[in-house]
C-alpha cells in the first residue's frame, strides 16, 4: 500500500513535468538527480533501466536548456538545478505557456516536497561549470553575478568591453552594488585620454585602475566563490556579437587563483584619475604589462638584457628555460665586456652534463628550491616574470607573463634574489658533486669484480644487523668470504649536511656490526675544515676522495689489501 501511495504522486510529478516540455526520460532523469544528487551517465542508465546513449542525448539537451549542470571530475557527473530555478528557466524560454506554468508552480513545489522531502546538501560541494556563447548571454550572466554579490567584485577587461557593458546597463548595476556595500574594483588598459574620459563615469560606484596588459581578456570574480573568464575577448562594441564566449564556474580554488593574479596587477596599477592627469600632461607613470605570447616574452627578455647597465639577475627552473639560450649567451658576453654582472640561479639536475658556454659569461649557482616562475631583474629598475596559470579540471592552461618598471617592486625582487643567491651552491661545486654521484653510481660495475678477485663480496647499498639487534644501512659494504670474518663499511658524503654527524653515525654503526674498517667517500677532502678532518681521524675513519669510478675503486681496494 505504501509503495502504491509513493508511486502515484511520482507518476503525477512526471506527468506535470511532461506538460512543461520534459520528455518522460528527461523527467525521470531530473527527479533522480534531485533525489540522489549528482550522477554520471552510467549511473543514470542503470537506475532508469535504459541505455547510456539515450541518457546522454537527453541529459545534453537538458544541459543546453539549463535544467542540469555538469560537475567537474572523472567521470563527469550531472546535477539538477533547484526545482524553482528549473521552472523559471522553462518559463523564460517558453513565453507562450508562461501563464499556465505560473499557475502550476506552487503545485509542483508542493509535490516535490512530498515526494523528495529535501535535496541532498552534498550537491553544494560539487564544482559546476558552463561555457556561454554570445555577448548578450555573457553580459546576462555577469549581471546576475553582480546582482548576487555581497562583498567584493573584481573585474578585469578591455576598455571596449567596459563601454559595451555600459550600453547593457552596467553603471546602474554597479550603483546597486555600491548601495549594498559591495566593494567593486575594475582593471583595464587605457590607451589614451579619450578612452580615460569615457570610463570616468564608472568611478562614482567603483575604483577603476589602469594596467598596461596587452591581452584581450575578461575576468570577473565575485566574492571569491564564482568566476567568469574569457581568455580571448572579441573586442568590438557590438552588443549582438556571437563571437564572444565565456567560461563560468563556482570553484573557490579557481576563484582564489584568479584573485591572486588580479591583486598582483592591481597593486602595480594606476588610478584612472591619476592616469588621466598624466595623460593630460604628456607623461606616463610606472606601469605593469601583462601578456601570454611566448614571442613577446622573448622580445622583452632580450631587450632588457640589451638595456642592462650594471646588473642582470635571472631565476630559471632549468638552463633550458632561458629563452634563446645561444643568443642570450652572446648578449651576456657583450654585457659582461661592458661591466654588467650577470647572475643566474637555476637547478642543475642529475642529468646535467656540465657542458654549457653560459658558465663562461655568467655567475651560475644551483638551487634545489622549486620556483613556480622564471624571473629577470635588470638594474633593480625593471623586471620580467613568467609563470604557469593552470586550471587542470577544466583543461585550461596558459603561460602568463608580466613586465614592470615599478622601482619598488624591482627592488623587492632583487632582494629576494640575493637571499636565494646566498643559499645557492656555486656551479663548480655542484658540477663536481654531479660527477661524483655518477662515479659512485657506477661503482658496482668496476669495484665488484676487483673485490671478488680478492675474495670479497660487494653489497651496495647494504643492510646489516648489529650486536644490538638493530639493523643499520650503509651506502656500501664489503664482506670477506674467507676466515676470519671481516667487514669493511662505507658511507657517501656529497657535501650536503653535517660531516660531523655523518662521521659519528658511521662510527657507531660500524662498531655495532663489528666492522674492521670504515670509510667515507667524498668528492674532495679539502671541502672539510681542519677540525672536521681531525674528528674523522680520531674516529679511525678513512677519507677517500675522487671523481672517477676507477680512482675511487682503487682507493677502496687499497684499504681492503691492508686488512
Amino acid at each position: 500500500m505504501a509503495a502504491q501511495f509513493y508511486a502515484e504522486p511520482l507518476e503525477n510529478l512526471i506527468g506535470i513535468l511532461q506538460r512543461y516540455g520534459f520528455t518522460r526520460i528527461q523527467a525521470e532523469i531530473f527527479i533522480h538527480l534531485t533525489k540522489f544528487g549528482p550522477s554520471s551517465v552510467g549511473t543514470l542508465a542503470r537506475a532508469l533501466k535504459t541505455n547510456r546513449m539515450n541518457v546522454f542525448r537527453n541529459i545534453k539537451k537538458m544541459e543546453s536548456i539549463g535544467l542540469v549542470e555538469a560537475t567537474l571530475g572523472r567521470p563527469i557527473k550531472y546535477a539538477a538545478v533547484p526545482i524553482d530555478k528549473a521552472l523559471n528557466t522553462i518559463i523564460s524560454a517558453a513565453k507562450n505557456v508562461v501563464s499556465e506554468m505560473e499557475s502550476r508552480f506552487p503545485t509542483v513545489i508542493e509535490t516535490f516536497s512530498k515526494v523528495l522531502q529535501q535535496q541532498p546538501s552534498e550537491q553544494s560541494f560539487y564544482v559546476r561549470f558552463r561555457v556561454h556563447s554570445g555577448r548578450r548571454n555573457i553580459y546576462t550572466v555577469m549581471a546576475r553575478m553582480l546582482e548576487n554579490s555581497r562583498r567584493e567584485v573584481l573585474l578585469l577587461t578591455t576598455p571596449n568591453d567596459l563601454i559595451c557593458l555600459s550600453f547593457f546597463g552596467l553603471e546602474d548595476i554597479l550603483k546597486g552594488c555600491r548601495g549594498r556595500g559591495v566593494e567593486v574594483k575594475i582593471l583595464t588598459n587605457v590607451a589614451g585620454e579619450k578612452i580615460a574620459n569615457l570610463l570616468m563615469g564608472y568611478i562614482k560606484d567603483a575604483v577603476v585602475r589602469h594596467a598596461d596588459f596587452q591581452i584581450k581578456t575578461r575576468m570577473l570574480i565575485v566574492d571569491e566563490r564564482e568566476t567568469l573568464t574569457s581568455l580571448m575577448v572579441e573586442d568590438s562594441m557590438d552588443l549582438e556579437s556571437q563571437a564572444d564566449s565565456g567560461f563560468w564556474n563556482d570553484s573557490p580554488q579557481y576563484a582564489q587563483s584568479l584573485k591572486t593574479f588580479f591583486d598582483f596587477i592591481w597593486n602595480h596599477s594606476s588610478d584612472l584619475p591619476v592616469l588621466l592627469q598624466y595623460l593630460s600632461t604628456g607623461s606616463m607613470p610606472e606601469k605593469t604589462v601583462t601578456f601570454n605570447d611566448p614571442n613577446e616574452y622573448v622580445r622583452y627578455f632580450m631587450q632588457m638584457i640589451g638595456r642592462a647597465g650594471g646588473e642582470v639577475l635571472i631565476i630559471a627552473n632549468t638552463l633550458g628555460d632561458i629563452p634563446m639560450l645561444e643568443d642570450f649567451i652572446r648578449f651576456a658576453e657583450r654585457a659582461r665586456s661592458q661591466g654588467v654582472n650577470v647572475r643566474v640561479i637555476t637547478c642543475l639536475g642529475e642529468d646535467f652534463s656540465g657542458d654549457n658556454e653560459i658558465f663562461g659569461v655568467a655567475e651560475v649557482r644551483h638551487s634545489d628550491i622549486k620556483c613556480n616562475f622564471d624571473m629577470v631583474v635588470v638594474d633593480r629598475r625593471e623586471n620580467l616574470l613568467r609563470f604557469p596559470f593552470t586550471f587542470e579540471e577544466a583543461g585550461v592552461s596558459l603561460t602568463q607573463c608580466l613586465w614592470s618598471n615599478n622601482a619598488t617592486f624591482s627592488q623587492f625582487l632583487s632582494e629576494m634574489f640575493m637571499e636565494l643567491w646566498a643559499k645557492a651552491v656555486d656551479s663548480s661545486i655542484r658540477l663536481m658533486e654531479l660527477k661524483f654521484r655518477r662515479a659512485v653510481k657506477e661503482l658496482p660495475t668496476v669495484l665488484k669484480p676487483l673485490a671478488e678477485g680478492h675474495g670479497w663480496t660487494l653489497e651496495m647499498p647494504a643492510k646489516m644487523e648489529g650486536a644490538s639487534k638493530l639493523k643499520h644501512m650503509f651506502d656500501l659494504a664489503l664482506k670477506y668470504n674467507g676466515s676470519p670474518r671481516q667487514v669493511v663499511v662505507g658511507d657517501v658524503f656529497t657535501g650536503v649536511g653535517d660531516i660531523r654527524l655523518a662521521s659519528i653515525a658511521i662510527h657507531i654503526k660500524a662498531q655495532d656490526v663489528k666492522a674492521s674498517r670504515k670509510f667515507i667517500l667524498s668528492p674532495k677532502v679539502d671541502w672539510l675544515g681542519a677540525e672536521d678532518r681531525d674528528l674523522i681521524k680520531s674516529y679511525g675513519i678513512d677519507l677517500i676522495e675522487g671523481l672517477e669510478t676507477e680512482e675511487i675503486s682503487n682507493k677502496i681496494m687499497d684499504i681492503i689489501k691492508r686488512q
